[in-house]
């Protein structure tokens, strides 16, 4: 299907049923030299034509991830997701939804040919106002937001088409303790604005549960169609975890940068990247608090909830006229030559990709600090990581090794 361009939004960047049910197409060529048949007494076979195959593109690894939301100060719901999820970015965006409501984040489930089967929205609301115990204001709130779904769902260019939605209360455990629960039927969704290719019809679930001591609801709802996944299988791996201890291993984090092209409006490209981050690093309340627009923000917070590092991830257009390393030369010339680090050339895990890392000051944070970033290119964007150390010269130092892990780690391809 081709993708939307919603009348009701910037041409900036395309909504999330924008990209639902996109069905991607890059080729792949496969060179097939000719049998040398002359041995047999007949002239060799021209070449083959290229093949176009799916999935297209280069490969790149898709593995199980993990999403977390903060639902206080010091606490978050962490959801422990299989293969074929993609965060959807840029992650913070003032000019397109990014959730759902509240604090929240947006997925979609792709198909092994890269089209969108299934879209996931994980957020936090807080109770509705009201007076009352803890579980009615919950149960309150739970029915609230069931009842103004189609308005939520509207805001992200999408429209429930079975009338109202309603909860009940379901029996559920997160960490093996019992938590207020409610649950909706299957409801009918689609995507609420015109796309190429045939219509699609979603079945959609909608779950909610109170994370106890707080006054706040996690929800969580799904939109799948065929070859998508269930909301069951998107629940199986729940938990309330503190901050700090959100994600105590290295994970692979996968997105999918849906950022409209500059060169061409009537592309809508998707992009995959995905690279290992480092235990420690969190989506925190000061990251959903960031305003403008960032592809993607985590911090590494201590054992004391002190930040120690911030991983941030921007992007602009590029000239695909221009080779790659008229990218880093525009970055470098962010910084006087005099205040930044030697170069470095670094090679992706994406084949025959590099991206240019070198340390500089710290933009926008005390004076002496220092950050380093590297910059690629992807598909018809500059991206440019940029991973800051709050700490001393030796945290500095260790920290450039992880990061230059991480960017050994960086892999992407082009769906469309």
């Amino acid at each position: 299907m081709r993708p939307p361009r919603s009348p009701s939004r910037p041409a900036v960047a395309p909504g999330p049923a924008s990209c639902a049910g996109v069905v991607v197409g890059v080729a792949l060529l496969i060179a097939t030299t000719a049998v040398d048949a002359a041995a047999k007494g007949s002239p060799p076979r021209p070449p083959r034509a290229p093949v176009r195959e799916e999935p297209v593109g280069s490969p790149i690894r898709d593995v199980p991830t993990a999403v977390a939301v903060p639902v206080s100060p010091t606490q978050c719901v962490v959801l422990g997701l299989p293969e074929r999820f993609w965060v959807q970015v840029p992650r913070v965006n003032f000019t397109v939804p990014t959730k759902l409501d509240g604090d929240g984040t947006i997925l979609q489930y792709l198909n092994l040919r890269g089209g969108t089967v299934s879209m996931l929205y994980v957020g936090v609301v807080p109770f509705s106002p009201g007076e009352g115990s803890v579980e009615t204001r919950a149960s309150n709130t739970a029915l609230d937001f069931a009842m103004s779904l189609g308005d939520k769902y509207a805001h992200v260019d999408w429209a429930i088409t079975s009338g109202p939605v309603g909860v009940a209360p379901v029996a559920m455990k997160v960490g093996g303790e019992k938590v207020l629960a409610w649950r909706s039927k299957r409801y009918a969704s689609k995507p609420a604005v015109a796309y190429g290719g045939p219509t699609s019809v979603f079945s959609g679930e909608l779950l909610l549960f109170h994370p106890p001591g707080t006054e706040r609801l996690v929800y969580v709802a799904l939109d799948a169609k065929g070859g998508g996944t269930t909301l069951d299988k998107a629940i199986e791996d729940v938990s309330l975890r503190p901050l700090t201890a959100a994600h105590p291993a290295a994970r692979r984090v996968q997105l999918l940068d849906l950022k409209e092209s500059a060169s061409n409006p009537s592309r809508f490209p998707v992009r995959l990247f995905a690279f290992d981050l480092p235990a420690g690093f969190v989506v925190t309340p000061a990251v959903l608090a960031l305003t403008g627009e960032h592809v993607y923000a985590e911090d590494r917070l201590d054992e004391e909830g002190r930040r120690t590092a911030s991983l941030r991830v921007a992007h602009r257009p590029a000239d695909p006229s221009k080779p790659a390393y008229a990218d880093r030369d525009a970055e470098l010339a962010f910084h006087r030559a005099e205040d930044r680090g030697p170069v470095e050339e670094v090679a992706l895990a994406a084949k025959g990709h590099v991206a240019w890392v070198f340390e500089h000051p710290a933009l926008g944070e005390p004076p002496g600090a220092r950050a380093t970033s590297a910059v690629l290119r992807l598909d018809d964007l500059t991206l440019v990581l940029t991973w800051t150390t709050y700490g001393d010269a030796a945290a500095r130092a260790k920290d450039r090794e992880a990061f230059l892990a991480l960017v050994r780690s960086l892999d992407l391809t082009v769906r469309w």
